[in-house]
């Protein structure tokens, strides 16, 4: 089964390289909606972001090196552009109360951390190899809960949870997140 699966994302002798990639799309898009969906949490947007992710992937179809990981990389475009849009919304989104930055609110005022610890925080998370960074960015920055992440991420809650549990190790063991959050006595 995983053969054809497998074959069913290469291209096909009689196929041009537009058709082979609309095939892929048209057969995987219900994928790549719920990706951003998780993401976004509204039917519009999620359209729109995998509307642009694939116009994106099209684009530099170039630098694709295996025909055969098309879907991975698709997926990874919609999802980093529906993560775009969050953040491009999150100005908008945000009030006058200094407990809420962005649109993320925080428990109360005293736990929100300022835009120079949560530049630091996300740089931090990006840094992370991309399967932790996706889970803990959804899981801590978006509020999003584990089998959302893992649906949409397409893993089971399991891997999802081991995923977010190594990447919060590794930020917890960085050593600008420790002195930046006074975690260096712990």
């Amino acid at each position: 089964m995983a053969d054809e699966r497998i074959s069913d994302n290469t291209p096909r002798p009689h196929e041009n390289l537009r058709e082979w990639f609309e095939r892929v799309v048209g057969t995987h898009y219900n994928l790549f909606f719920a990706t951003a969906y998780t993401i976004l949490g509204d039917k519009q947007e999620a359209e729109d972001a995998v509307q642009t992710g694939v116009l994106k992937a099209f684009q530099k179809l170039s630098t694709l090196d295996e025909a055969r990981a098309i879907v991975a990389w698709l997926k990874t475009i919609v999802q980093r552009t529906a993560l775009d849009l969050v953040r491009a919304r999150r100005p908008d989104q945000s009030t006058s109360d200094p407990a809420d930055f962005g649109g993320l609110a925080a428990p109360d005022a005293n736990n929100a951390i300022d835009d120079d610890l949560m530049q630091l925080l996300l740089q931090c998370i990006e840094e992370l190899p991309e399967s932790q960074s996706d889970v803990v960015k959804l899981r801590v920055v978006y509020e999003q809960d584990i089998a959302d992440i893992a649906e949409g991420l397409g893993v089971t809650a399991n891997a999802a949870r081991v995923r977010l549990f190594r990447g919060l190790e590794r930020l917890r063991a960085d050593p600008r997140l420790r002195k930046a959050f006074g975690w260096e006595d712990e």
